[in-house]
């Protein structure tokens, strides 16, 4: 957001001459007219309601509860891709043991994951 301030009296009550078509600026609390104008940049404070929908951070990214649902949405059509492959490839015996230590690593991750939170929550 940018903030106009008057040379003279530092007033923020700035406005452009004839609509900004001449270039000069009109300040209405001492009646200067003129092109010098101060400029000051004000950045936005982040709104806490973004941290908070924010479940936890990997590698500094954070981590929302729709960024989560894709996730677990992509591998779990990744899995049943991975499934049906081997069912229709005749693998089905050989690859169902790798699908279980998967998800069960997987299903660990996700209980450490949902513990850690739970504790920063207390």
């Amino acid at each position: 957001m940018r903030i106009l301030k008057c040379p003279h009296c530092r007033s923020t009550n700035v406005t452009l001459d004839t609509g900004g078509q001449t270039g000069k600026y009109i300040c209405k609390d001492c009646k200067y007219i003129g092109g010098l104008i101060i400029q000051k940049r004000i950045k936005h404070k982040k709104s806490k309601k973004g941290d908070s929908m924010c479940l936890f951070k990997i590698c500094g990214k954070k981590i929302t509860w729709a960024n989560w649902q894709l996730g677990i949405l992509k591998w779990a059509c990744i899995a049943i891709g991975v499934l049906l492959g081997a069912y229709f490839a005749g693998f089905w015996f050989s690859i169902l043991w790798l699908v279980w230590v998967v998800a069960v690593v997987f299903s660990v991750w996700a209980l450490a994951i949902w513990l850690g939170s739970m504790k920063k929550k207390k």
